[in-house]
């Protein structure tokens, strides 16, 4: 029988592993609530084992991993960010994705790598309470075993019993050479000490494989070596050479970095043993190195604020605007949360970062698109920071131009009156705004009981949904909107839209049935059409008279997004589908480009939408849009929980 398991269905564990593998797989068919704890000694393999397990969980229902993150070196919100969005909440503090995750009705199995690496705290305030919630399992990699949860399902890659023998022997001949100075048995069952042990020339030899290997290394290499072992992760050949250089006064770095490089396994670290000469100020000159000579290299991006938080003076980079830019962003996330660096820090700066960060977080973001957001963030109260961020920032495809923090609205929707914007509070009041400066130009009149999420305007009137899934008509008997109101407060209305110039008005119901009455006044009956699985969470229309063109958008729980030329009938499938809600639609004609729509989806993203040819890009947003609205010139308002805030899209390299 072999060892290697599921090669069918699965790739292949490698170095006899199979045993480990179906260890894990069967705590997963067990249906046991314990939670799954990987063990093992450095480089045994266990991130390797869940990634794994993980990549192979989708082919059965039964063994889905709804979330794995990394956690090495992160605080619990930067974890907590990640895991948020692998579930589709987006990026979530610590406590909202708890919250969410009890809410949550499905079964879950949710995994954290390298957890006894993560920052202090992280385990306590975000593993643990999950370990309690009764439809959650836990899979997570411990250090050792004293690290295991209590009543813990344990696998060890230390037990000899989770390696097959005979295939790590088979695994481990095609890594040496002939003349290699250990055999199979010396290094089984570890992974890492093999091929580490591989690299080692004979004669034959006896002890620890890192004892061995470091006393038959060439001389010239040895240096360049404790160098290595000074840093805090991959480094680039390149850096390597510029730090060993600048650390020793070496002229001959290359050739010893060279030498070094012979006797390594492939993309492995290891520790190296102590014995190297004592450099005073070791972190702070490896930041100076890198600040003036390779500061947007891989390495310096992931790990110069780490020295410098080892060396006391993180608060200097923390205060450039342009690390923030290039920096890593769950670096910038970790040096916070250490209490010297964050009383260090500006505390503009702080609060900055609490609204950036979870966006950043997210990988493949462009230096001017962090800008952008960084400037975005900063504009609530960091003018000075947002000022050295702006000449990046303009160079994105969107830039922010103001921010009111901690002021949320409910509803937004175009007015009546040219270059307002109408913008419901929780309070019901109604607010007149200036959509390019977010100024407050006047309040607009509105029933006092009523607490819109919805609005449209028309005319001299307002149809406003109330949160009890009510039409109300303000003023009272406004021709415009009686039937309507009327005709929809029986459906159980979910959602409005209107477009006031062309007197157009969209409504959506419970049912998922989208209505539009082209003339509410005189129309007798809407077009109507069936567009959704679940009720219609918020709709958008949007004509243009140089086109001829009405089209009418519309978000349903069902996590789809429709569109319909209203001249003729909806497009069959959706035009985007995600396992998400979609939280705010809004749409309008513009000049350049003719009419262009904004999605916003439950997790935090939206998506900007060419409607006459199909094009979309992608548009990441500091928090959940609760409403959302867009003028033809391209400002687009954004309102949630962290606040309203405007933006200016700039078409023309949206869709360059």
């Amino acid at each position: 029988m072999t060892g290697e398991l599921g090669t069918a269905d699965r790739p292949a564990l490698g170095a006899g592993r199979g045993p480990a593998g179906r260890r894990i797989l069967e705590w997963a068919t067990s249906g046991t609530k314990a939670p799954l704890a990987v063990t093992g000694s450095p480089g045994a393999g266990k991130s390797h084992l869940l990634a794994w397990f993980a990549a192979g969980a989708h082919r059965d229902p039964g063994t889905m991993v709804h979330g794995l993150a990394p956690a090495h070196g992160l605080t619990a919100d930067a974890v907590s960010w990640e895991l948020g969005r692998q579930l589709g909440y987006g990026p979530l503090s610590t406590e909202d994705l708890l919250g969410r995750i009890l809410a949550d009705p499905r079964p879950l199995t949710l995994g954290f790598a390298d957890l006894h690496g993560a920052r202090p705290g992280c385990r306590a305030a975000l593993v643990d309470p999950l370990l309690g919630f009764a439809h959650v399992r836990v899979l997570l990699e411990a250090g050792d075993t004293g690290s295991v949860p209590d009543g813990a399902f344990v696998v060890d890659l230390d037990d000899p019993a989770l390696t097959d023998r005979a295939e790590f022997a088979a695994w481990y001949a095609g890594l040496v050479p002939a003349g290699a100075a250990f055999t199979a048995d010396q290094v089984f069952p570890h992974p890492a000490t093999a091929r580490l042990a591989a690299t080692v020339p004979g004669p034959p030899a006896e002890g620890a494989v890192p004892s061995v290997w470091w006393a038959r290394l060439p001389e010239t290499a040895r240096p360049a070596l404790h160098t290595l072992a000074a840093l805090r992760g991959p480094v680039p050949l390149d850096v390597w050479e510029l730090l060993h250089a600048h650390l020793t006064g070496d002229p001959a770095a290359r050739e010893a970095v060279a030498a070094a490089v012979e006797r390594l396994p492939g993309g492995a670290r290891y520790e190296v043993p102590p014995g190297g000469p004592v450099v005073a100020g070791l972190d702070q000159r490896i930041v100076d190195v890198l600040k003036s000579r390779a500061l947007t290299s891989s390495y310096a991006r992931e790990h110069v604020l780490g020295h410098a938080v080892a060396a006391g003076t993180a608060d200097r980079l923390l205060r450039d605007a342009g690390f923030l830019v290039h920096g890593s962003a769950t670096a910038v996330t970790a040096a916070l949360s250490d209490p010297d660096t964050a009383t260090a820090a500006p505390a503009v700066l702080v609060r900055l970062w609490r609204r950036a960060a979870p966006v950043l977080t997210n990988t493949g973001m462009s230096d001017p698109e962090r800008a952008a957001v960084l400037h975005a963030a900063a504009l609530a109260d960091a003018p000075q920071m947002a000022a050295l961020l702006r000449p990046v920032a303009e160079r994105h495809t969107w830039t922010a131009e103001w921010f009111r923090p901690g002021e949320s609205f409910t509803a937004l929707g175009p007015g009546t009156v040219e270059g307002e914007l109408l913008a419901a509070d929780p309070l019901g009041r109604l607010h007149a705004l200036d959509p390019a400066t977010g100024a407050d130009l006047r309040r607009v009149p509105s029933p006092a009981e009523v607490r819109p999420l919805a609005l449209a305007a028309l005319g001299d009137g307002m149809l406003l949904l109330d949160r009890d899934q009510v039409l109300h008509v303000f003023p009272p008997g406004t021709v415009a909107f009686g039937e309507a109101a009327h005709r929809h407060n029986q459906d159980g209305p979910s959602a409005l839209a209107s477009v006031p110039a062309s007197g157009l008005l969209a409504v959506g119901d419970a049912e998922g049935r989208v209505h539009l009455w082209r003339s509410p006044a005189y129309d007798p009956e809407p077009l109507s059409r069936p567009l959704h699985q679940a009720p219609v969470s918020t709709l958008a229309h949007v004509h243009s008279a140089r086109h001829d063109l009405s089209f009418c958008l519309s978000g349903g729980l069902d996590g789809t997004l429709r569109l319909w030329a209203t001249s003729g009938e909806p497009m069959p499938d959706p035009v985007e589908r995600r396992d998400c809600v979609i939280t705010a639609l809004a749409a309008a004609d513009t000049p350049a480009h003719g009419p262009v729509a904004v999605a916003a989806w439950a997790d935090g993203r939206a998506s900007v939408w060419n409607l006459l040819d199909a094009r979309v890009r992608p548009l990441p947003l500091l928090h959940r849009a609760d409403a959302i609205a867009l003028a033809p010139d391209g400002a687009l308002t954004v309102t949630g929980p962290g606040g309203t805030y405007g933006l200016r899209l700039h078409f023309d390299r949206l869709w360059a």
